[in-house]
């Protein structure tokens, strides 16, 4: 019989192997070519945080892009640690739509084929949002920015009925550096439409492919600035006026990008609640910690990331509305706070040569806090 502790540690991955029960010992896994090795790839040597994750009633994800395809030992990490997978760049529109008479799915077809020999579902990121938008969007006449709303999502969602668990079907609809007095943040689709956008973003989504879960994402509801609490401030009375038209929104996405320093979860957890009261689940969609303002030495900054992860995941996963826990990307190789120090960034669970850091193991923990409800 284990221990407590020595069965936290199997779940882990942290050295009583010899100790585990066979329903909890990874098997070896043969590489490709080499039938007399028995060598597990870095970061599947420990076990699946999925797997963790939905033995206590929740999945965990991660963003992926072409890196899951062009990098083998990545997509490996991705397989073996994600029960959903989110696209990053290659459905937004300013990437399939860069030229207007032109739309490629490439590489949108080769990210599904990954995912879905891998067993995996997909979350859609995103139809529709303020930012990444091509030249000729922004200098199209209102007219024509309504009709590419609806061409872009019918034909898009159309393109992958039945093929998504979500979409993220807007994204970031909130901005208060933009001044206005809505909150809104300002781009083509606000200027043809005004609000409405939002609306009919969600119902052509749901008109095209019921199946999907439609969701709302949204940023830095975490933060404790002024940015913070202007976007809280004005995220509620956005949403219950959409929920009051009819609007078929499934779930709230929080998307999470942790600045240590510039966090509220007392704020951040009541507004939880209130989503919870509303009755709409909750994915944590990208999460992960911005390590900026933490030491230059990499043993104490990896202790610093962990303990930010362990720290408001312990709290907000106390909550049985958050359904799903979704890091943006799963490797600091891939993380999109790469090139934004001059050093190299340790924001994720896992290293540039996909090695678990102490990130893995808060996360391992916190998953493990059971679901209730």
């Amino acid at each position: 019989m284990l221990s407590r502790r020595q069965f936290v540690q199997s779940l882990l991955g942290l050295g009583v192997v010899a100790a585990m029960p066979a329903c909890l010992a990874k098997p070896a896994t043969t590489l490709p070519g080499n039938s007399t090795t028995a060598a597990l790839l870095p970061g599947t040597e420990v076990t699946s945080l999925n797997q963790i994750a939905s033995a206590a009633g929740r999945l965990f994800g991660s963003a992926f892009d072409m890196a899951s395809i062009n990098d083998p030992q990545y997509g490996s990490l991705l397989k073996h640690h994600c029960g959903i997978l989110t696209t990053d760049y290659q459905f937004k529109f300013g990437t399939l739509r860069w030229r207007e008479s032109e739309i490629s799915y490439s590489k949108t077809d080769q990210l599904m084929a990954f995912a879905r020999a891998a067993g995996i579902p997909v979350r859609g990121h995103t139809l529709i949002w303020n930012e990444w938008n091509p030249d000729w969007l922004k200098q199209a006449s209102d007219s024509r920015v309504a009709y590419w709303l609806d061409r872009h999502i019918e034909e898009v969602v159309g393109r992958y009925a039945g093929q998504f668990h979500s979409w993220d079907v807007i994204n970031e609809p909130m901005w208060p550096g933009h001044n206005r007095e809505s909150g809104l943040r300002a781009g083509p689709w606000l200027r043809a439409m005004g609000p409405d956008y939002i609306k009919r973003a969600f119902d052509v989504t749901a008109r095209t492919d019921p199946a999907a879960k439609r969701v709302l994402n949204e940023a830095w509801l975490d933060r404790a600035d002024h940015w913070g609490r202007g976007l809280r401030s004005a995220f509620l009375p956005l949403l219950d006026k959409l929920l009051d038209q009819g609007t078929p929104i499934d779930a709230i996405g929080l998307q999470c990008h942790l600045a240590p320093g510039n966090l509220d979860m007392d704020a951040f957890l009541q507004l939880v609640e209130q989503l919870k009261q509303r009755q709409l689940p909750v994915y944590i969609t990208e999460l992960d910690v911005n390590d900026q303002s933490f030491v230059d030495d990499e043993t104490q900054r990896d202790q610093q990331v962990a303990s930010t992860y362990r720290d408001f995941l312990q709290e907000v996963l106390q909550n049985p509305i958050i359904e799903m826990v979704q890091t943006w990307q799963l490797s600091d190789k891939y993380s999109f706070y790469q090139g934004r120090q001059e050093r190299l960034v340790r924001v994720l669970p896992f290293d540039r040569d996909m090695r678990a850091k102490p990130a893995y193991q808060a996360l391992a923990t916190t998953l493990a806090i059971p679901r209730h409800g």
